[in-house]
């Protein structure tokens, strides 16, 4: 009788792993649900979801860039927290960079990372665009 709880047990909870992977939404999805709710302008208005907002971007270069265009690009990157405006004010708080280190071996291949802060999600999600906002008038 143990072995048939048991065998029960074991089917139920991997009934309940495979129910909640198959429902389980990914970050687009929710932005795209929230954004089909509230409309785009207000998606993407500053004063949506204030707070401080982190978000992270990644670089991985191709194999015999120079590093001389490493540079290029990180400040280009960096000039992001003055040139990206919106109704002529910059609206990024803050860019942190630095560059893969640490030795672990889990880096994914990404040599660079960027931590662009924002004051709200909706300054965020103007500033990421495309795909996730695709009216042109909202970034």
């Amino acid at each position: 009788m143990f072995k048939i709880l048991t065998s029960f047990g074991l089917a139920v909870v991997l009934f309940l792993q495979a129910l909640s992977v198959s429902h389980a939404a990914t970050a687009r999805e929710i932005l795209d649900a929230q954004q089909k709710k509230v409309g785009t302008a207000a998606f993407t208005s500053a004063n949506y979801k204030p707070g401080t907002i982190h978000h992270i971007v990644l670089f991985r270069y191709k194999q015999g860039i120079l590093p001389k265009q490493v540079s290029e690009v990180r400040q280009r990157f960096l000039a992001l927290k003055t040139q990206a405006r919106r109704n002529g004010k910059p609206y990024i708080v803050r860019i942190e960079e630095g560059v893969q280190n640490s030795g672990e071996g889990v880096d994914g291949g990404y040599q660079q990372a960027f931590i662009v802060t924002f004051q709200s999600e909706g300054d965020r999600n103007y500033y990421v665009g495309t795909p996730v906002v695709t009216n042109s008038r909202f970034f």
